[in-house]
């Protein structure tokens, strides 16, 4: 049998596919084709919003994507997928942000097909989809169009399309037997009975019944109980915690201590306060707990430049998107477990 490394036979792949288009083939015996070079399992994330993308992840995790790559900016996502190209031997769709502050989309997705002309972009834009910038990426061979903010019910339907459209099914690894999918959950650190259920979108029953299973195994053991929130409309466990601001609900803000001039009733970051002296009244700073006073643990706004101590909590759930208060969640007992 003729010796041929994976990276080559997929590069003869495709140069089959495209020579296939040239002649005019059958589209029936072109899809098939592509469907051996095409995978669902992967998927490259570039997003510049850490808590976008920290959702994107979790989001696509459950959905049972198992090789999830994170870029934040446009450069990194290209130098990513170009190695993903060569080393990984399978093709991914691509989630682009089209606000990344180093490259203009369109650049960004003409680099992408420079890389792989059958490129799967599915766009992330604030922008409505009859804006001419959207349109002309959709003209320029994008897949899809999802609008911010962000609606994961629709873009699992893009998922499901590609899938339907590339006759995409389950990889061998993807069949693995609930008891595998759960000591690999636990890999990535400590879960409970319920959140474990709702990430594999299993019934409870039987993950109940793997658990024991693998508890009698010494597999894996419990390390206690702990009422755990619940979402208040699905009853799901699988909750993403969000915080903001609470005068703006804006979610970029640092934490810093404050100082609090006494005298003129300033109150700013301590960084503000240079060689000792107020910033707005320009006084030394003499006597701590007399003059002014520290206060630790506070955080600054970047959009309202509110200080606060506490900040807004919401929970958001990966299973229904409904969103609340933690205050206005549901509970239950909840077994917590380790491998």
């Amino acid at each position: 049998m003729e010796n041929v490394l994976p990276i080559q036979r997929q590069q003869e792949d495709i140069d089959i596919v495209e020579q296939l288009k040239k002649e005019s083939i059958d589209i029936a015996q072109l899809n098939a084709l592509e469907d051996n070079i095409f995978s669902i399992d992967s998927i490259l994330i570039v997003e510049d919003s850490i808590s976008i993308s920290s959702t994107l992840q979790k989001y696509f995790s459950n959905l049972g994507f198992k090789e999830i790559h994170l870029a934040s900016t446009g450069n990194d996502g290209l130098a990513y997928y170009e190695n993903l190209i060569k080393e990984e031997q399978k093709i991914v769709s691509i989630i682009l942000d089209d606000s990344l502050g180093d490259i203009q989309p369109k650049k960004m997705v003409s680099k992408l097909f420079e890389i792989y002309p059958r490129a799967i972009i599915i766009l992330l834009s604030a922008l409505d989809k009859s804006d001419k910038k959207i349109i002309e990426l959709l003209n320029m061979g994008i897949y899809d169009y999802v609008q911010k903010p962000l609606n994961l019910d629709r873009l699992q339907e893009v998922v499901e399309k590609i899938k339907k459209e590339k006759n995409i099914t389950n990889t061998p690894k993807q069949q693995s037997d609930t008891k595998e999918k759960i000591v690999s959950l636990l890999r990535c650190g400590l879960l409970s009975n319920n959140h474990i259920s709702d990430m594999l979108k299993v019934e409870k029953n039987i993950i109940e019944k793997n658990i024991r299973e693998l508890e009698t195994s010494n597999a894996i053991r419990n390390v206690g109980t702990f009422n755990e929130p619940i979402c208040n409309r699905c009853s799901s466990s699988n909750l993403v915690s969000t915080f903001s601001c609470p005068a703006c609900s804006n979610k970029i803000f640092s934490k810093e201590p404050l100082i609090e001039h006494h005298e003129c009733g300033n109150v700013e970051p301590a960084k503000n306060y240079v060689d000792g002296k107020c910033p707005k009244c320009n006084k030394e700073l003499k006597i701590l707990g007399v003059d002014y006073q520290r206060l630790e643990n506070y955080y600054v706004c970047n959009n309202c430049n509110d200080k606060f101590s506490t900040l807004n909590h919401k929970l958001e759930c990966n299973s229904c998107n409904s969103r609340f208060e933690v205050n206005q969640a549901n509970w239950t007992e909840s077994r917590l477990y380790k491998i």
